[in-house]
């Protein structure tokens, strides 16, 4: 799944990979990634270890987005189906994951939009108020 990693990094996401790890201690380092991190993206095939749940309930506990991609016919259990929305793919159809990743990437870049927007309007906000105290 190195592509998915790859296809992030082109589009200006920053991606980490827990299943990559070898450092110890592994859930220290994975808890500190994931609470630095924008956003927590998960992909949950039948090869998924229960340590997922795990980094699941430690991004939301962070207050992160989570979203979440789950391959077909495998029962989603815990937390998530209860804090998002997550899309299903076909292993047997490449180009379904390929599209729920891309989705993903979009909801980051726009996000990541809608937050540049909201502070342009706080500091235009927050300048035309200090202009406002100073000007007497």
């Amino acid at each position: 799944m190195n592509w998915i990693q790859n296809a992030l990094k082109a589009n200006g996401i920053d991606a980490f990979v827990s299943g990559q790890l070898e450092a110890r201690p592994l859930p220290e380092l994975i808890k500190s990634k994931i609470r630095e991190s924008e956003a927590f993206l998960v992909l949950v095939t039948e090869k998924s270890s229960d340590w997922v749940q795990n980094e699941i309930g430690i991004a939301y506990d962070a207050g992160k987005p989570v979203y979440a991609l789950v391959q077909k016919g495998v029962r989603v259990e815990g937390i998530l189906p209860y804090i998002t929305v997550y899309e299903e793919f076909d292993l047997s159809q490449p180009q379904s994951l390929t599209e729920s990743v891309q989705s993903f990437m979009e909801r980051i870049q726009s996000s990541r939009r809608e937050k540049a927007f909201a502070q342009g309007v706080l500091a235009i906000l927050g300048l035309t108020f200090l202009l406002l105290i100073t000007k007497k």
